[in-house]
């Protein structure tokens, strides 16, 4: 890997059926996230990460535990989503997220 290429992960979320059939889907948002990480020679998609069925605001989501542990294990540099909101409802959350 150069200096210039960054490992990134990807992570959808939708906490509902209802959300997954008239908001954006899994498959919308894996669709969407695909097609910017295209647009970046320099990224090396190295995982996906999904939840389906999980609210934001639950920090216990299994794929949202798994990209803190690449994260702390130096496994990906940068995690793209759709909307800070697929990764965390809640701003207290949300924000210690940003940070870490």
């Amino acid at each position: 890997m150069t200096l210039a290429q960054a490992r990134v992960g990807k992570y959808v979320r939708v906490s509902t059926d209802r959300q997954a059939e008239h908001g954006i889907s899994l498959e919308e948002q894996n669709e969407r996230l695909d097609s910017e990480i295209t647009k970046h020679p320099e990224w090396i998609l190295t995982e996906s990460y999904t939840d389906g069925g999980y609210s934001g605001s639950n920090m216990k989501r299994p794929g949202f535990q798994k990209v803190l542990a690449d994260a702390e294990e130096g496994k990906i540099d940068v995690l793209v989503v759709l909307d800070l909101d697929r990764a965390n409802r809640n701003e207290v959350n949300r924000r210690w997220f940003e940070q870490y």
